[in-house]
């Protein structure tokens, strides 16, 4: 247990099964009991197997069973085999940006996610440029703004990567649980927000 112990109401410190910090303190309980148990539940999601596998009464691996069991090749594979957008260069930096993940999803490096920061910054910061540049959701009322929304989640992806990297526990390697949820995240950004914007962009023979 870290030395500055359980916060109780204030955020629970998380562990894995090698004592490992997955969380130095989750949302405050007293805040908001529901979203608190919630962001419980998002770390120990990796560690609740299913089918054959084993899982422990506490939601935690025991000694032996394997952390991290759904960043296997499949799963991987599952989140990083992207959809195209018609847009090629969006499709190009796609490609880099899965790839600097899948060496994160290999190896837990923190430079590992470093690299996937700044492969990921550079991607976003390139397609709110082409957005801006072709016009995208131009007519629409600015409060429900699909490209306002899009940015938006591009600034909550790369703050939730540099929060990460600001972890005490991160200054060696990263946790399983985050890279889980970093790989579901993107997925879920390139099939919900980069296709809205493929019929656009592609009808003006973006590049």
């Amino acid at each position: 247990m870290p030395k500055y112990g359980q916060l109780g109401c204030q955020g629970f410190i998380v562990l894995d099964a090698e004592h490992k910090v997955l969380s130095e303190a989750t949302y405050p309980f007293s805040d908001n009991r529901k979203r608190a148990f919630q962001e419980v539940e998002t770390l120990l999601k990796p560690f609740k197997q299913s089918g054959n596998a084993i899982v422990s009464g506490t939601g935690m691996p025991r000694d032996g069973e394997a952390t991290g069991a759904q960043l296997g090749q499949d799963f991987i594979d599952s989140k990083l085999n992207l959809v195209s957008v018609n847009v090629p260069s969006m499709d190009a930096e796609h490609v880099r940006c899965a790839d600097a993940l899948r060496k994160l999803a290999m190896d837990h490096s923190r430079v590992a996610l470093e690299d996937v920061f700044k492969e990921i910054a550079a991607h976003f910061g390139h397609e709110e440029a082409l957005l801006e540049q072709y016009g995208f959701a131009a007519n629409q009322d600015e409060k429900f703004s699909a490209k306002k929304t899009h940015i938006k989640e591009h600034h909550r992806l790369l703050a939730k990567i540099q929060g990460q990297l600001q972890q005490p526990s991160c200054r060696t390697a990263v946790p399983a649980v985050f890279v889980t949820d970093l790989l579901e995240d993107f997925h879920s950004h390139t099939t919900k927000y980069d296709m809205q914007y493929s019929d656009h962009l592609s009808s003006q023979a973006a590049q």
